[in-house]
């Protein structure tokens, strides 16, 4: 089925550097096990607003589908393929081109057992292949070209332990490579500018780190370390970490930092630019605390050039924009329960929308423009509980798809029709 996605018009924002994001939060977010959908029975439906919000909240009348399956110039259509069944649970999916034809694929890992389904989309099939991982090997996964061979290669961390499992080659063979780095490997994340690299989180007994690592022109060895911060008591690990453009032509990142302290818990976004670059260990900027947040995404939203971090926390989502290497809060919105974000361009106008999805509810919402007015185009898209969104061209036509992933063990893949 087809969905049209219409414009919100313009949401409340609240702006400047002193917002706090924080600030009254709720946690009004629920759990997956409080809505399930039954795939014989449910509908998708596609949603706008209506003229009256209460408290900042919108209500939504369905709107008519997309009939012809082709998106008005300047709106997104989104057409429900496939909804692929997953005998393992998924943890995590992303996207890469891992057997070299030019065609990005959907990755996702799954556990119980460990397993890495490849998803090879057409324009109305989705073909499943899976490969074994080895045990503990489920966490989000990762995928970039680490070798410098010109094809995307797959990696994962294997929890707890000092060691990564990569995947090379169209066999995609998975193999458990020993990390130099000292604490256990929690989070990784491939960067593919200025050239192939990996980042991968670790943990001591009370400090967090991020550690860069290169292949050149063999195994991935270290090229770039940071420490990410120090507890006096508890743990200290990096719970999500993303890749970023760097002008400065290194290796940025920005991290979700986990700190355990006085048995409470604090999470610290914090942004590393210039890795790999002249100065050990670049520079390295705390930019905010939350108290649970949820997702962390990374684009050139409203088009000005420079990278824009958005993090999703129990209120809402807030937005950051990075230039020259010093972030800046720009605005907070009323999103909350936000469980899963991906960036990508659904409406085919050249700039990044950022898709967030609420697992609670089933809800995926796109925001099209970011300007000083911020637009947004909401859907309901039916099956999908998503505790993880991808976006990339999974076609091969040149407009980005979406694909997610929820603990019902489905992934359901959206493609573009324009």
């Amino acid at each position: 089925m087809v969905h049209r996605i219409e414009l919100l018009g313009a949401l409340a924002i609240a702006c400047g550097p002193t917002a706090d994001p924080e600030e009254g939060s709720s946690g009004s977010g629920t759990s997956a096990g409080d809505s399930t959908v039954s795939p014989s029975t449910s509908t998708s439906t596609t949603t706008a607003a209506s003229d009256d919000s209460v408290d900042g909240k919108w209500d939504f009348a369905p709107l008519p589908i997309c009939g012809d399956g082709v998106a008005v110039p300047g709106h997104v259509c989104l057409e429900e393929i496939h909804v692929v069944p997953l005998d393992p649970i998924p943890v995590g999916v992303t996207s890469g081109d891992v057997d070299g034809d030019g065609i990005v694929e959907a990755l996702v890992t799954s556990t119980a057992p460990e397993t890495l389904v490849v998803g090879f989309v057409t324009a109305d099939d989705v073909a499943v292949q899976e490969h074994a991982l080895p045990p503990d090997a489920a966490l989000p996964v990762t995928a970039g070209d680490l070798d410098g061979d010109g094809i995307d290669d797959v990696a994962t961390v294997l929890w707890a332990q000092s060691s990564l499992v990569l995947a090379y080659g169209p066999a995609l063979e998975a193999t458990s490579v020993a990390v130099p780095i000292d604490g256990p490997v929690v989070a990784a994340h491939a960067s593919g500018d200025p050239g192939p690299g990996l980042f991968v989180g670790s943990s001591g007994q009370m400090d967090a780190r991020l550690t860069l690592l290169r292949p050149n022109g063999g195994p991935l060895d270290i090229a770039d370390a940071v420490d990410l911060g120090a507890t006096d008591w508890g743990p200290a690990y990096p719970e999500r970490v993303i890749s970023l453009p760097d002008a400065s032509g290194g290796y940025a990142a920005a991290s979700i930092v986990q700190m355990t302290c006085d048995f409470s818990q604090s999470f610290e976004l914090r942004i590393d630019v210039g890795l790999g670059g002249g100065t050990p260990g670049g520079a390295s900027q705390l930019i905010d605390t939350y108290e649970s947040p949820t997702a962390l995404a990374a684009g050139d939203l409203d088009g000005d050039g420079a990278q824009d971090v958005v993090v999703a926390t129990t209120q809402g989502l807030v937005r950051y924009v990075v230039t020259d290497g010093a972030p800046m809060l720009l605005s907070t919105l009323d999103q909350a329960g936000v469980s899963a974000l991906a960036v990508g361009d659904f409406d085919g106008d050249g700039r990044d929308d950022l898709a967030a999805g609420r697992e609670s509810t089933g809800e995926i919402w796109i925001g099209t423009q970011w300007t000083d007015a911020p637009q947004y185009e909401d859907t309901l898209l039916g099956e999908a509980y998503p505790t993880a969104l991808a976006a990339a061209d999974f076609d091969g036509d040149g407009f980005d798809d979406l694909a997610s992933v929820d603990f019902a063990s489905v992934m359901s893949v959206w493609l573009s029709r324009h």
